[in-house]
């Protein structure tokens, strides 16, 4: 049974572009007519057409500004359709602002009776919640304090408790399954398990994707106000992640393509000229953005006037936030590069980013021979990006183990496998 279907919904918002300083201004615009005023239309849904089960705990994905908030606001009556159709079959509670209806002068308590009669519950039924909301938000020592008086914490722990213990046949949830410590998480996924064994409909929104894989059953993509993808969790999330990729991707190499031609950061005697550098995959595809572990080459183009004896081609790596992270050389590492003329290549190859997340700059720069003529030099012109799933802190991810203790005779096993 659906319990929610939606038919060519669409949500119109109008965007004004004017504001009036002066009351004599505010009056001429109340009275002008409605044609000449600037006014934006912003369809912030477009004939979005779903359903979801009773039961089904149905995710919605997408950037900032794709429409998952409107739809929740639509479903639980916050908002009206500007067009289609949107029915609704049983009791909601929508965790989307939480503590949204909170006075911040009434206690806890008070808050409690308040915010559930804004809901739908009689006075009987809030009485025979009221211990157990209580008791779920672990506000027992504060209920009768005023609620100006909590911290954030407790004040989105109790908006989350009055909301999630009112039975209701279906919950809405955007961006709040983060609230509170480990322990109340923990808590709130039990809840929400406890919902999914007794078919409660739990529709959530999230950017934490793999909360989205990991909990829902169903899930869709929208992606500027339009449906893009609904199928299996995994299968929208990845597809979803793949075209965020790809856009930054291509903004990246925007980005990074006009601060070329605006940058002046270069300087040398132009005997060698480094005429270009990109950054390549394992497969050799030009790329921007790499994940910490990948295979990374770096092509170097360059052109010489004439015969240079084994010049020396350096790469120097730079956080965006200055750091030098690491710089080498071809005559460090011992590479002869010969008798250069002409345009030509050099590739340096990094079996293993060990970068972490973050943008990182690049200063490229040919020297002669003997290292005392710089004969091209340029600082902070291309740059490329790291992202990781890991959460280490700092430059660069160091390869470890922990362990509780080592004899001897385990440290002796570590070292021969190292070997």
């Amino acid at each position: 049974m659906n319990v929610i279907e939606g038919n060519n919904v669409s949500k119109k918002f109008q965007l004004f572009h004017e504001k009036e300083q002066t009351l004599r201004g505010y009056f001429v615009k109340k009275f002008r007519k409605e044609g000449s005023r600037r006014v934006e239309e912003f369809w912030a849904l477009k004939n979005l057409t779903f359903a979801v089960q009773q039961g089904e705990i149905f995710g919605i994905v997408g950037e900032n500004g794709s429409g998952k908030s409107t739809l929740l606001k639509l479903i639980c009556g916050i908002l009206r359709p500007t067009e289609g159709e949107l029915r609704i079959n049983g009791n909601i509670a929508a965790l989307l602002e939480l503590g949204s209806g909170f006075h911040p002068d009434l206690t806890g308590r008070e808050n409690i009776y308040l915010n559930a009669s804004i809901i739908g519950l009689k006075k009987r039924e809030i009485d025979d919640k009221f211990e157990e909301i209580v008791r779920f938000a672990e506000l027992e020592k504060f209920i009768d304090t005023p609620v100006k008086n909590y911290s954030s914490g407790m004040f989105v722990r109790l908006g989350f408790a009055v909301a999630i213990n009112i039975n209701p046949d279906i919950v809405l949830v955007d961006e709040v399954l983060a609230v509170g410590d480990e322990g109340f998480q923990k808590k709130c996924m039990e809840k929400f398990n406890q919902f999914k064994k007794e078919s409660k409909t739990i529709i959530i929104v999230s950017h934490g994707l793999d909360t989205i894989k990991d909990l829902c059953t169903r899930a869709i993509w929208l992606d500027a106000g339009e449906l893009k993808v609904e199928g299996p969790p995994a299968m929208v999330v990845n597809q979803y992640l793949e075209e965020v990729a790809e856009r930054e991707e291509r903004e990246f190499k925007a980005r990074n393509d006009q601060i070329r031609k605006q940058s002046k950061k270069r300087w040398g005697s132009g005997e060698v000229e480094i005429r270009d550098l990109s950054f390549h995959d394992k497969s050799l595809e030009e790329k921007a953005t790499f994940q910490t572990g990948d295979q990374l080459f770096i092509k170097l183009t360059y052109f010489a006037d004439q015969e240079i004896p084994n010049p020396v081609f350096g790469i120097g790596f730079f956080r965006d936030d200055g750091v030098y992270c690491y710089g080498t050389n071809t005559a460090i590492d011992g590479y002869d590069v010969g008798v250069v003329k002409g345009e030509g290549e050099i590739w340096m190859e990094c079996d293993r980013l060990v970068m972490l997340p973050g943008h990182y700059f690049l200063d490229v720069a040919v020297f002669s021979a003997d290292g005392k003529r710089t004969y091209d030099l340029l600082h902070w012109i291309y740059s490329f990006k790291v992202s990781s799933a890991k959460l280490d802190k700092g430059v660069f991810l160091q390869e470890h183990k922990w362990h509780d203790s080592l004899s001897a005779q385990e440290r002796t096993e570590v070292k021969e496998v190292q070997r």
